[in-house]
C-alpha cells in the first residue's frame, strides 16, 4: 500500500488539483478543507505527508504546522503557497518571513511548490525517500 498523504487547502479547485495529480497512483491522498479540519484528522488518521497551504481563512497553516508537530514530530509536511505569484513588487520580504517561520515552525519540508502545481511530486518523492 502506498504513502497516506492528507492535502489541506481552503479552495475546492486547489484540492481537486491535488487529488488528480497524486491520486490513481501510490498513494492514498485525502484532503481536508481548512485548518481545524486537518487537526482532527490528523488525530484520526495516520498520514505520511501533509501538504498545507499556509493562508487558510479559518486557522492558517503555520499554526497547523505548530500543532500538528506538537504531537506528530516525525510526520513529513510539505508547506505550499500561491503567495509566490505574488511575490514580486515589493511583496520578497514577506514571502520570505513566511518561507522561514515555517521552517523554524516544525521542520516543514519549505519547497517552494507553486499551489497544486505537479511540482508537489517531487516533494513528495523526497518525503517518502528519506523515511525508508
Amino acid at each position: 500500500m502506498g504513502a497516506r498523504i492528507l492535502v489541506v487547502d481552503d479552495e475546492e479547485i486547489v484540492i481537486k488539483s491535488y487529488l488528480r495529480i497524486l491520486g490513481g497512483g501510490d498513494y492514498q491522498v485525502e484532503a481536508a478543507h481548512g485548518g481545524r479540519e486537518a487537526l482532527r484528522k490528523v488525530e484520526q488518521n495516520p498520514y505520511d505527508v501533509i501538504i498545507l497551504d499556509i493562508m487558510m481563512p479559518d486557522m492558517g497553516g503555520l499554526e497547523v504546522l505548530r500543532r500538528v508537530k506538537e504531537t506528530h514530530p516525525n510526520l513529513d509536511v510539505i508547506m505550499v503557497t500561491g503567495l509566490a505569484e505574488h511575490c514580486g513588487g515589493g511583496e520578497e520580504a514577506r514571502c520570505l518571513r513566511l518561507h522561514l517561520q515555517a521552517i523554524r515552525a516544525g521542520r516543514a519540508k519549505a519547497d517552494s511548490a507553486a499551489h497544486a502545481g505537479a511540482g508537489v511530486v517531487v516533494p513528495v518523492h523526497r518525503c517518502m525517500d528519506s523515511n525508508e
